[in-house]
């Protein structure tokens, strides 16, 4: 195969891979968010001052920052898993046809 038949092959992957890696990167430019869990407990506090609640957290919540970290890694790792499963397919099948 020539090079430029293999670059050819290769660059709609390498969109896609540059597809992920942007929407993984979309979360840490965007302003972080309140969660439901700050909203109920805000409300509940406004309909019963006082109000303290019977367990605690086990693990303190991420901050905002680290939250984001922690998705861009988690998209990270999926879209590799999937690229990595796509290359055992390709893989497979040219092998089956060669």
């Amino acid at each position: 195969m020539t090079p430029v038949a293999e670059r050819r092959r290769l660059t709609p992957y390498l969109g896609f891979a540059c597809a992920l890696l942007a929407l993984a990167m979309l979360p840490s430019l965007l302003p972080p968010r309140a969660g439901t869990d700050d909203a109920a407990q805000t409300l509940t506090l406004q309909l019963q001052p006082g109000f303290t609640p019977a367990a605690k957290r086990l693990v303190a919540p991420p901050t905002a920052r680290r939250e984001r970290q922690l998705f861009a890694i988690q998209t990270a790792l999926g879209a590799g898993g999937f690229l990595a499963v796509i290359a055992v397919w390709r893989r497979r099948r040219m092998v089956r046809n060669a």
